[in-house]
């Protein structure tokens, strides 16, 4: 199955992808972020947030402001985002 997403689509989405950092960047325990556009298949995005613990990501994932922004998204792309959460190293 391929899936084709229209220019508009698309340039809203980048829009959207942009903004969900920028707030992030204004909450407790923001490190950073980066966003990633898959070369074999370029509708499909990483986007990478590092946070001082993982409690700072839960409240931020629990917050209305990036619920709000991350509805958005999916209904422009028509699909539930999936969030899987990693740290560095071997430890927990």
């Amino acid at each position: 199955m391929k899936r084709y997403i229209l220019w508009t689509t698309f340039a809203l989405a980048a829009i959207a992808l942009v903004l969900i950092p920028s707030v992030a960047m204004a909450q407790e325990g923001y490190i950073s972020g980066e966003t990633l556009r898959n070369l074999e298949k370029p509708d499909e995005f990483l986007v990478i947030s590092t946070w001082q613990s993982s409690q700072d990501w839960k409240t931020w994932l629990a917050s209305k402001d990036r619920k709000e922004i991350q509805s958005k998204i999916d209904k422009l792309l028509g699909g539930e985002t999936s969030y899987e959460v990693y740290h560095y190293g071997f430890t927990g």
